[in-house]
């Protein structure tokens, strides 16, 4: 690519023009290191535009810092044409440099960057477009991108909480307006919440937006009870006293306003008890938290959260969210404005700040949550939804088009199933007559039987109910059914003709007999048609209908997905969530085939390293010796595996699974190599040696357990609150699962350790169990275990032993840890913290990336950067010279032009081939 091309795109991709020149020292004898861009001329002298700023700003602003600003907008005008635009840079210059010399040198910022905007006349939406492009063309450091985005994510959630304040507030207050100067008015009682809640979510330990908007109903709470208390009838709306005095034990407002507005009331009331009334005193104690009387000390209160945040916000660096304060809290109770915060904040003043709220329109919820995601979490994953897929499941673009309402199931399962297909002379058919006993009536059967289950299982629960349930399934078994048939045999059919692609020798005539694999077949079929009418009747309901155990299930979604092509991507993500349900808990339930298989043989649980095929031994290869790889069509390496079985399939993708979670949380808490190593230890000692603990459980309430007690015997000051506030933000969490824990019947919280599931060794000692318990709490539990879909599932008899029926009951997660887990495991982490080397631990497994698809990172629009392919180890030199642009110094070019000069050939026959000799050194530049 020459200079005129790299031009052009750079003004397609950053909307700036390149300035005209600059000049760079092509001198050979001066190192690399002290070459600099030398420019034509030296940096001006501040202009009177630049000076009127900083003046306006301060009239005794330091000259180093209005010098450095300076030097960062002439290094831009250098590097760029800014046209009209200097004085949205300004800006950005401002605050590139208050943040080198004073935030990452721990001092507050000098000047609010919201004062800054507002001088420059640049909107808040402007600033932070400008702002991304100024990191990207400066090349600013890593410190400076991560905070950019920091309090842009910040500003995001704290509009989406104002959003949710506004209908809130007026539904518990009402308006009053201002007798006198020392009347205390609804601008006072909006500014005094709003200022409470902003502080206070500064000190969360994650400003995500559920926590931040339990905060606000907290807050909000707090302020109306005492309200209430002091007598401020003038403030309190009339009809929400009748709603808040329904019950005798008090005022109920968090009950109240969690069932209006969407909060989730377990985990708001766990947040008031655990965080907000233990943390408020510290945060906000210039509040009288005694007797707070907000109507009698507002002045005091609000000169005393002003200056509180004031200081907050310049040592963050951050916007000022009081930007969001109306002038008239008149507006904020009429009801027509509730459509648009926008329009709220225009009518809000005609102060200019308030022409910030364009900016507003790009920071919907969902925007809002995508932006915390990047920041919050390291690096973005390709399986962020589903923690299960893989490269081979992944499907093309295809054109979207709107399906019709009234489309029938096998309209809707186009093109997976052809409108004209028929058994009769499909290559199902012919496949099956080329075998010596013909497999097809034992299919026919198979489908029929199974079909018949589905339309006697729909009759029997709609006869169950008063009203029609699921009509979309309900209405026509009998279309559903044959859909389901048809959809059976296309894929009993794709998966034969593609897996004898693969073993052309190998005859599936037993397994097209097989009443399991045709089941799980059928089953499959079953639960793609039930997703595609958006059925109400919620997996496992197929598992039901079909009488399939769950982890039979689980083995032919693979097989499913890799040889039927046709399936959409959402349909595949389906299938995976399914199976990453099956790997958590369905395949641990009591009665499972998977105990059996256990049984059979000591040992039976691989550890990761055999269920992944021994990957330490693939890692370095020594090139004496013969690498185990085969090209494929596209002439990527890929690596070949020992065949393995259904089983070392399961616990490969259960190892998958749960190092993706545990690493996931291990970052959030900061959990250094020898802790992931030791938890990554102690899950496979329970897998090998104390697997009961997974019986009628969830994968994730015992990693929840292996994170503490690790934490724990490391002595890390972390809280199993803490841990669990950190998993939440997990694809895949619910809150059931740590608030509902199957235990043997002989567990409650009041009571002593399990005689069956808490057998502890007699020689712990117990200042060492002290050390280990959990004094946390998770909260109230549900009075039943609640299922995924939200429905209360049927009791089921559980024990820690498969063999057991004693039946059991659910406590919370800090319970089960306390008098199931702890004891099972005491002695054995004792040994690990004590007599165990950090060799001897096991590492935990790092995420494969599939060679196929490698992770891709968007900059922009038009600009994507990919990682590298990788070469063999065959092709890579053993001798490398590495040359790095402005860091190596110059006698290293020098060597590398000497090197390709001297394996130049010097001259050619004519009429020969040329022959290259081979070069001894590889060039990385």
């Amino acid at each position: 690519m020459d200079g005129a091309e790299i031009e052009e795109v750079y003004e397609e991709s950053q909307d700036l023009k390149p300035a005209a020149h600059f000049e760079v020292s092509t001198s050979s004898e001066v190192r690399a290191e002290d070459e600099v861009l030398s420019y034509p001329h030296e940096i001006p002298p501040p202009d009177d535009g630049f000076l009127h700023v900083c003046a306006a700003i301060d009239p005794n602003m330091p000259d180093d810092l209005k010098d450095n600003v300076w030097a960062q907008v002439c290094m831009m005008l250098e590097k760029v044409d800014l046209d009209d635009e200097t004085i949205a840079y300004v800006a950005c210059a401002f605050y590139c440099v208050m943040l080198e010399m004073e935030k990452f040198q721990q001092k507050p910022f000098s000047y609010s960057m919201l004062t800054i905007l507002k001088i420059c006349s640049v909107s808040v939406i402007e600033f932070f477009d400008k702002l991304s492009r100024w990191v990207q063309i400066a090349t600013s450091s890593k410190k400076i991108i991560d905070q950019s985005h920091k309090i842009e994510s910040s500003l995001s959630v704290s509009f989406v909480i104002f959003k949710k304040l506004l209908p809130i507030f007026r539904s518990l207050f009402q308006f009053v307006g201002s007798d006198s100067d020392s009347s205390f008015d609804s601008n006072d009682l909006f500014a005094t919440i709003w200022l409470m809640t902003i502080i206070m979510k500064k000190s969360l330990p994650a400003e995500d937006l559920i926590t931040s908007f339990h905060l606000l109903l907290c807050v909000v709470e707090w302020v109306y009870k005492d309200l209430c208390f002091h007598g401020c009838e003038e403030h309190i709306e009339p009809e929400s006293v009748n709603t808040m005095m329904e019950s005798k034990d008090g005022v109920r407002v968090l009950e109240v306003l969690c069932r209006s507005f969407d909060g989730v009331l377990l985990d708001a009331k766990h947040f008031r008890t655990h965080w907000f009334n233990q943390k408020r005193e510290t945060i906000l104690p210039c509040l009288d938290h005694k007797d707070l009387n907000i109507a009698a000390n507002h002045k005091q209160y609000l000169t005393s959260l002003n200056s509180i945040y004031q200081d907050i916000m310049l040592r963050k660096g951050e916007l000022d969210e009081r930007m969001f304060l109306p002038e008239d809290a008149a507006n904020v109770f009429d009801a027509a404005l509730d459509s648009s915060a926008i329009e709220l904040l225009r009518r809000g003043s005609t102060d200019s700040r308030f022409a910030d709220a364009e900016l507003l329109l790009t920071m919907s919820t969902q925007n809002c949550l995508e932006r915390l995601a990047e920041v919050k979490r390291s690096p973005v994953r390709s399986d962020a939804k589903s923690y299960v897929i893989s490269s081979q499941q992944l499907r093309p673009l295809g054109p979207i088009t709107q399906i019709d309402a009234s489309a029938t199931s096998l309209q809707r399962l186009n093109p997976i199933v052809p409108s004209d297909y028929k058994l009769e002379g499909s290559a199902l058919q012919r496949y099956c007559l080329q075998t010596k006993d013909n497999p097809l009536s034992v299919l026919e059967l198979n489908s029929y039987m199974l079909g018949e289950r589905f339309v006697e299982r729909v009759a029997a629960e709609c006869s169950d109910r008063e009203e029609l349930y699921d009509p979309s399934i309900s209405h026509s078994p009998d279309e559903h059914r044959k859909a389901m048939t048809m959809l059976f045999y296309v894929l009993v059919e794709h998966i034969v003709l593609g897996e004898r692609k693969q073993n052309p020798e190998r005859d599936f005539q037993g397994l097209l007999r097989k009443e399991e694999f045709l089941s799980a077949v059928f089953c499959c079929a079953m639960e793609l048609v039930l997703f595609v009418q958006e059925s109400e009747r919620a997996f496992p309901w197929c598992l039901e209908v079909c009488g399939l155990p769950a982890i039979s299930f689980q083995k032919i979604i693979e097989v499913v997905i890799r040889n039927e092509t046709q399936l959409t991507r959402e349909m595949a993500r389906h299938l995976n969530k399914l199976e990453e349900r099956v790997l958590e808990e369905l395949a641990w339930t009591h009665g499972s085939p998977l105990w059996t298989m256990l049984s059979r043989k000591p040992n039976s649980v691989p550890t990761c390293e055999e269920a992944w095929g021994n990957p330490k031994t693939t890692l370095v290869v020594s090139p004496n010796k013969r690498m185990r790889y085969e090209v494929d069509s596209n002439n990527m390496p890929q690596k070949r595996l020992p065949p393995c079985s259904a089983q070392m399939s399961f616990f490969s993708k259960l190892y998958y699974l749960a190092s993706l979670r545990l690493t996931d949380i291990c970052e959030r808490i900061r959990v250094d190599d020898r802790g992931r190593r030791m938890m990554w230890t102690l899950l496979e000692y329970i897998l090998k040696e104390e697997r009961s603990l997974f019986t009628d459980r969830h994968l994730d309430q015992n990693l929840l357990c292996i994170v503490y007690v690790v934490c724990k015997a490391n002595k890390a000051d972390v809280s199993f609150v803490d841990i669990m506030s950190h998993y939440r933000n997990q694809p895949q969490a619910r809150s059931h699962i740590y608030r509902s824990v199957r235990v043997d019947s002989s567990i409650c919280p009041s009571n002593g350790t399990s005689r069956r599931e808490g057998v502890s060794s007699g020689d712990s000692s117990a200042a060492s169990s002290q050390q280990l318990r959990s004094h946390s709490a998770v909260g109230p539990s549900p009075e039943k275990p609640v299922s995924l879909d939200g429905s209360v599932p049927i009791a089921v008899p559980t024990t820690p032993e498969p063999q057991s029926t004693a039946s059991g009951h659910h406590v919370d997660l800090i319970v089960y840890y306390n008098k199931v887990f702890l004891p099972r495991v005491e002695e054995f982490m004792r040994d690990l913290s004590e007599n165990s080397t950090l060799a001897s631990l096991t590492p935990m497994p790092a995420r494969r990336i599939p060679l196929g698809t490698p992770l891709k990172r968007s900059l922009s629009d038009k600009v994507t950067v990919v990682p590298y392919s990788q070469m063999s180890y065959m092709q890579r030199d053993t001798n490398t010279i590495r040359y790095r642009i402005s860091q190596s110094p110059s006698r290293d070019f020098r060597a590398i032009n000497r090197l390709l000069s001297k394996n130049r050939p010097l001259y050619r026959i004519a009429g020969a081939p040329e022959v290259n000799p081979p070069l001894g050194y590889r060039i990385v530049i």
